[in-house]
């Protein structure tokens, strides 16, 4: 089931106000040199790959902030992905809810570790309790619980973009997903937004691998 399919379930759709998500984009690139072309962040179909998930300062500390900056050479711009498989197999491990792991079992789940000039933090993008409404997107400790991991919502891909499930949505009609609103504010999870089918922009994301140039 798709997040639309899901949210439909017990929430009407709301207006909008204005190949694969992890694919490679295309020229730009937002990572160091040191990390290297194996690195890589994640941008909005709002703000375009100018504007790239960053950890506020970056600095690898638990909690730090993660939020949308200006793409650069920029250590607060280094992550790597892990693809930790299919999402029903890791609701039978207990590392996503019993609810992503029903509606979302045949998608691929990921974690994003911080890993600023190339050296692992152990952090990933998380969140610091259970997704729900507006929660902020912060460093968590990588591969402890469902909240470092993000689903890919295959199903409502468009183009190379698609949404991100928190893998620690425990409510079956909220459609909670990932959302850049703003430049340089918090990522958040927020309940999914369609208009006439279409998912917010500000919620499809995709990945850009590779130093800033």
């Amino acid at each position: 089931m798709s997040v639309t399919g899901k949210a439909a379930l017990g929430l009407a759709a709301l207006a909008l106000a204005g190949g694969a998500g992890l694919a490679a984009a295309p020229p730009a690139g937002a990572a160091t040199t040191a990390c290297g072309t194996g690195c890589m962040t994640l941008f909005n179909q709002d703000f375009g790959n100018g504007y790239v998930a960053a950890v506020a300062g970056g600095i690898p500390v638990t909690g730090a902030t993660v939020r949308l900056s200006a793409a650069a050479a920029s250590r607060a711009e280094d992550f790597q992905l892990t693809d930790k498989g299919n999402t029903a197999d890791l609701a039978a491990q207990g590392l996503v809810s019993p609810e992503v792991g029903t509606l979302f079992g045949r998608d691929e789940a990921y974690e994003f570790q911080f890993t600023p000039k190339g050296v692992a933090s152990g952090l990933c993008l998380g969140l610091a309790a259970a997704a729900h409404e507006g929660g902020r997107v912060t460093l968590r400790p990588c591969g402890v619980n469902s909240r470092t991991i993000w689903v890919g919502d295959q199903a409502d891909q468009s183009g190379r973009f698609e949404p991100f499930v928190p893998g620690s949505d425990t409510e079956s009609t909220s459609g909670l997903v990932l959302t850049g609103s703003a430049t340089g504010r918090a990522l958040t999870v927020s309940q999914v937004l369609v208009s006439d089918g279409v998912i917010a922009p500000d919620q499809m994301w995709q990945a850009i691998y590779g130093p800033f140039s």
